[in-house]
C-alpha cells in the first residue's frame, strides 16, 4: 500500500500530532510472519530503509503452515537452511478410515517445518539485510498524512502504545483480517472457523507414520 492509493477519496486524518522531524521509513511491514519477513527481506536488499513490525515476540507459536513445497523453499534467501524435521514421500489417502491407498514418490514431496523456528529463521534474515524489528507492537489504525506532513506524501502507521510510525509505503502482512487490509477496504464475505490440535501419539506410530 503507498501514500498515493491508500484511503483514496478521504480526507486525511489530522487528529494525530506527528512531530515534523520524525523519520520517515521507506517500507513498513506489518507482520512478521514468512510473507512479512520476506517482504522486508526484499525491500531491505533493494536498499530501502525497512521497519518490520510484529504485535507478539519472536520466535511465536503458529499451528499452521507447517509444510515447504518447492515453489516455496525456492523463494527463501539466499543460502537459507530450512529447519525440516521431516521429509514426505508418501501420501496416503482414505476414505471414512478405510479403502485407504498410499501413493509414493522417489522424490521429496514437500518437507515439514516447525513454524516458530522457520519464522524466527527469516526474521534473522530480514535483520542481517538491514531490516529494523520491533515486536510487542499492535498496529491500532492506519491514517494518510499527505498534509499533516508538509511536502510528504507518507502513511502514518499508529500503533497501540500511542506511537505513530510514518512510511512512504506499507506492506500487510497481518493476515486476511488484519487492520491494513480493513483500510484499504477489503472485505470478507466469509469466514470460516479452523480447528487444529496436536496430539502425541505413540513412539510406533510417529514411526509409522515418519515420511508420509
Amino acid at each position: 500500500m503507498s501514500s498515493e492509493n491508500a484511503d483514496a477519496g478521504r480526507e486525511p486524518d489530522e487528529s494525530s500530532s506527528v512531530p515534523q522531524d520524525s523519520p520517515v521509513w521507506d517500507v513498513v511491514v506489518v507482520g512478521a510472519g514468512p510473507a512479512g519477513a520476506s517482504a522486508a527481506y526484499a525491500a531491505a536488499v533493494a536498499g530501502r530503509r525497512v521497519l518490520l513490525l510484529e504485535k507478539a515476540e519472536i520466535p511465536r507459536y503458529k499451528t499452521c503452515g507447517g509444510g515447504i513445497i518447492g515453489f516455496s523453499r525456492d523463494s527463501l534467501p539466499p543460502g537459507f537452511e530450512l529447519p525440516l524435521k521431516d521429509r514426505i514421500h508418501a501420501v496416503t489417502f482414505s476414505l471414512n478410515g478405510k479403502l485407504s491407498r498410499t501413493r509414493r514418490s522417489k522424490r521429496m514431496l514437500f518437507g515439514l517445518i516447525n513454524r516458530p523456528e522457520f519464522d524466527a529463521g527469516l526474521v534473522e534474515e530480514a535483520q542481517k539485510a538491514g531490516a529494523e524489528l520491533r515486536t510487542g507492537v499492535a498496529v491500532t489504525r492506519v491514517e494518510q498524512h499527505g498534509t499533516a506532513v508538509p511536502d510528504r506524501r507518507t502513511v502514518a502507521v499508529v500503533t497501540a502504545g500511542g506511537e505513530t510510525v510514518l512510511a512512504r509505503a506499507v506492506v500487510g502482512a497481518d493476515g486476511s483480517a488484519g487492520r491494513i487490509g480493513a483500510h484499504v477496504g477489503v472485505k470478507l464475505d466469509q469466514v470460516d472457523l479452523g480447528l487444529e490440535a496436536e496430539i502425541p501419539v505413540p513412539e510406533t506410530v510417529a514411526e509409522d507414520w515418519a515420511g508420509r
